[in-house]
């Protein structure tokens, strides 16, 4: 059986892959890649953290707070942005899923 992330992101939607992964640790991290236009993404952390979308983003602990293994689903509002992420109190990974051409399961 897959990680919780994995058991969580199946259970919203159909098979949505991993996008990218984001180490979260002390110093805020940035995804490599920008999000689309429009595109829903899933969003996983296996450790508390505050995240922020900007084009060149850097994460602090007042940024919006995402608690551990909770599903977040953001529709990207434009192009060229990226998510950062920071620790909340331990490290772990934020998951980005991207659910373009993915289902809700049943339908």
């Amino acid at each position: 059986m897959g990680n919780v992330n994995e058991t969580l992101a199946r259970s919203i939607v159909g098979m949505p892959s991993i996008w990218e992964v984001v180490a979260v640790g002390a110093t805020s991290a940035a995804s490599t890649s920008a999000l689309s236009m429009g595109t829903s993404y899933l969003f996983t952390a296996t450790a508390a953290c505050h995240i922020v979308f900007a084009a060149s983003p850097t994460a602090t602990t007042s940024h919006t707070y995402l608690p551990a293994n909770y599903p977040l689903v953001i529709t990207m509002p434009s192009d060229g942005l990226k998510v950062a992420a920071i620790r909340n109190s331990g490290d772990g990974n934020l998951f980005i899923s991207s659910l373009a051409g993915a289902h809700k399961v049943g339908a």
